[in-house]
């Protein structure tokens, strides 16, 4: 079971790329905030000036927690 979750989010992650890339296109920003869902599962992303993507894969029970200080 662990495993097949692991998969999973593996799956969610590369699958929003592509919503990372749409995402840059509209925005200037770095931080863009949620740009993709997968039935609880929420996808942050953050871009760099050099353009590499951090991905953050959370729950989207608590929308409020994700903060960027």
């Amino acid at each position: 079971m662990q495993q097949q979750a692991q998969y999973l989010h593996q799956f969610v992650l590369h699958a929003s790329l592509d919503a990372v890339d749409e995402a840059l296109i509209t925005s200037k920003e770095c931080h863009l905030k949620v740009v993709d869902r997968f039935n609880n599962l929420m996808v942050t992303a953050f871009v760099t000036p050099g353009n590499a993507r951090f991905l953050l894969l959370h729950d989207g029970r608590n929308d409020e927690s994700i903060k960027v200080g």
